[in-house]
Formats: C-alpha cells, structure tokens, sequence
C-alpha cells in the first residue's frame, strides 16, 4: 500500500494546503508499523509539496488492485476522510476525487454512490446506494 501514501498526501495538497487535521487524518487511515514511520513520514512529506503526478499513484493502486475493486473503494473511502477532514471538501479536492475514481474504473453511478458516502449533497438513498432509479421497491430492499 505503500502507493497510496503519495497519493494520500497529494490528495491534502489538492486543496492548496495541508492542514495538520489532514495530516491526522491520515494517520487514522494508514496504519503503520512503527519501525516504518519514519519512512512513511518522509514519503508523506515528499509528496504533499504538489499534486503533480497523482495520476501516476492512481494508476499504480489501480493496478496493483485491479481484482479487487472493494479494495479500490476503500482507498477511494480513505481519500475523502483526508479531503474532508478541514470541515469540507472543496471543489479542486472534488476535482481530485473524480480523476482517482475514473482511474479507478468506476463509472459515474458508483462514485455518486461513494461520493454521498461523505459529502451530503442531498438524501438520496438512490445515490448512496449506487441503485438506478428504475428498481421496484423489492428489488431495492
């Protein structure tokens, strides 16, 4: 996992700064064994001066992880902990967001459906669900 500590501190950077809840934010999100820390820090340093090449990161978790598409969803559930940790998460920050998801493979639909996972745009359990409009009530259940 260790492609996603870049792409973790890229997605901090994407908003202009880092904030220290940001910051924390990611340590909620990775854990790491303590005699790694210090390399993790470095990484995370390193890479939370710019947001250029993220898309390379993305690519390299969505590689690494093309069988797993749950996994992907949870790297995708991580990077908007850190987005939203500041109280918001801004439009470059969604921006961000949409370019991992689409490098990712995941269609318009499904990030709506992880988007409203995070960021109350409205209650649209049809949105949280990923589910089309079109299903009956049982379906639905």
């Amino acid at each position: 996992m260790d492609r996603a500590v870049p792409l973790a501190a890229k997605m901090a950077k994407s908003d202009g700064v880092v904030t220290p809840s940001e910051v924390a934010a990611f340590a909620d999100i990775v854990q790491v064994p303590d005699e790694e820390r210090a390399g993790v820090e470095r990484l995370f340093d390193l890479a939370k001066r710019t947001t250029s090449g993220f898309e390379g990161y993305a690519r390299q978790v969505a590689e690494a992880f093309h069988d797993e598409p749950a996994l992907l969803e949870d790297v995708l559930d991580g990077l908007f902990h850190i987005a939203k940790a500041d109280g918001a998460v801004h439009e470059s920050e969604a921006r961000y967001l949409a370019e991992v998801a689409t490098i990712f493979g995941f269609d318009e639909a499904r990030f709506a459906g992880i988007t409203a996972r995070h960021v109350r745009l409205a209650d649209d359990p049809y949105e949280v669900l990923g589910a089309a409009r079109t299903l009956t009530d049982s379906e639905l259940k």
